[in-house]
């Protein structure tokens, strides 16, 4: 499936509009999923980003309130 813009995944669920499955795919597809695409955010670590593949976060952001 496709990974579609905002303006053109509103078009999809406009008021009146019947979105098809595709359509619910597309909407899936065009954003981001914390499992698939390695972004996890935990009071811990912050935001991590990691790799795709089998290795640990690739790099962490955090801010600590002092």
């Amino acid at each position: 499936m496709a990974r579609k813009g905002r303006d053109t995944l509103k078009l999809f669920f406009q008021r009146g509009a019947l979105p098809s499955a595709d359509h619910f795919g597309d909407f899936i597809d065009s954003t981001v999923n914390q499992v698939d695409d390695g972004f996890k955010k935990t009071a811990e670590h912050g935001l991590e980003i990691s790799s795709l593949g089998t290795f640990d976060s690739l790099i962490s952001f955090f801010r600590e309130n002092r």
